[in-house]
């Protein structure tokens, strides 16, 4: 059974490959990685402390990886042979399109360490039943880049909501047709609450919308949180 590490960020894409790739025989995830950028600025997107207890939701061990650079690349080349230095067999991803210049899959080569993407080019449609029907994941939006959604919209119909099958199917795509249903080239990002994988559900206890400083992004800024168990106790 492959030993597999999955890149993980909380986001629907990440846990949807989760999922995908936990339908297969044979297919083993023994661990979730975070790669973050040393000295970097706290993620607006996807805050540590918030994948972290996804991750603890999802009872899968979790390692955040600290990448120093300038030389990014040459960085999670030496995390990849680390990885499979410990016995890992492959890395997979949520990626479903080439938006980085393939970033990951030269580093993944250059380790010689298999790349895995469940995602890879499935047209938006499949994906979004995959993302609603197969897989049922509740999730949010916590970050809109509003220079390609404009705020108004964002504000009133995506920060801080939980996202819809009718929404990215229909809803989004009257509204800004030039917009890709599942974000893939950064107009929105997400986190994901609730799976059939999880062991508890994520619940958001507190948060509000606001601006980033350069004005471009609008996120959710996730001010309390827990874990809680999914089971319903009955008397």
């Amino acid at each position: 059974m492959p030993n597999i590490t999955l890149s993980f960020t909380g986001g629907k894409d990440s846990v949807l490959a989760l999922h995908m790739l936990s339908a297969l025989p044979a297919h083993h995830i023994s661990l979730l990685i975070t790669f973050a950028p040393a000295n970097a600025k706290p993620f607006l997107s996807h805050p540590i402390p918030l994948i972290q207890t996804i991750a603890d939701a999802l009872d899968i061990p979790h390692r955040i990886i600290t990448i120093h650079g300038p030389d990014y690349l040459g960085a999670y080349v030496k995390e990849f042979e680390t990885l499979k230095n410990e016995g890992f067999d492959a890395v997979a991803t949520g990626d479903i399109e080439d938006v980085c210049n393939d970033f990951v899959g030269r580093a993944a080569k250059a380790a010689n360490f298999p790349l895995l993407r469940p995602l890879w080019q499935i047209p938006r449609p499949t994906l979004l039943n995959h993302l609603f029907t197969t897989h049922r994941l509740t999730f949010i939006t916590t970050c809109v880049n509003t220079s390609k959604i404009p705020s108004e919209f964002a504000g009133s119909h995506m920060i801080g909501r939980t996202m819809t099958h009718e929404f990215l199917s229909k809803t989004l795509p009257a509204a800004l047709p030039e917009i890709d249903a599942c974000g893939e080239n950064g107009e929105f990002h997400t986190m994901v609450l609730d799976a059939p994988l999880f062991k508890k559900r994520v619940v958001i206890d507190a948060g509000q919308g606001k601006a980033d400083e350069s004005g471009d992004y609008m996120f959710w800024a996730v001010d309390a949180f827990h874990a809680e168990s999914k089971v319903i106790e009955t008397k």
